[in-house]
């Protein structure tokens, strides 16, 4: 029994970072990279996939640096952005839960990103047993 509820409560941390110089972009994918630890290999270079149904909770922290004002850093669900907050000097920070069926994907987002912008972060979650 705890053998089982162990190893159905998948975690990860990831780090990402995108980066501009002449030219914004918009809807942009934030590429995950710098894999701290996913042992349950749940994490690829674009998005979390829950290996299985159940309920996870993400968290985005890190920092923006723009020439012309922050982009809005989101995370994707089902077709949803659910924006960051944006706290001061370029600091985010949101944490949100979401039920998920297997196969399902999450993933980062940045819209508004405009010339010499840096995004930097990490991307970490779990499931809840």
């Amino acid at each position: 029994m705890i053998n089982t509820r162990l190893s159905a409560n998948y975690a990860f941390k990831t780090n990402f970072t995108f980066s501009t110089l002449l030219t914004g972009a918009s809807n942009v994918a934030l590429p995950l990279a710098g894999e701290s630890f996913d042992d349950f290999n749940v994490v690829n270079a674009a998005n979390f996939t829950a290996a299985v149904a159940g309920t996870y909770v993400f968290t985005v922290d890190g920092d923006i640096s723009s020439l012309l004002g922050g982009p809005a850093i989101s995370i994707l669900y089902n077709g949803t952005k659910y924006p960051c907050s944006l706290g001061q000097n370029g600091r985010y920070n949101t944490t949100l839960m979401f039920r998920l069926t297997a196969g399902q994907t999450v993933s980062l987002v940045a819209d508004g990103v405009g010339i010499n912008t840096n995004i930097n972060g990490s991307f970490f979650g779990y499931k809840l047993p």
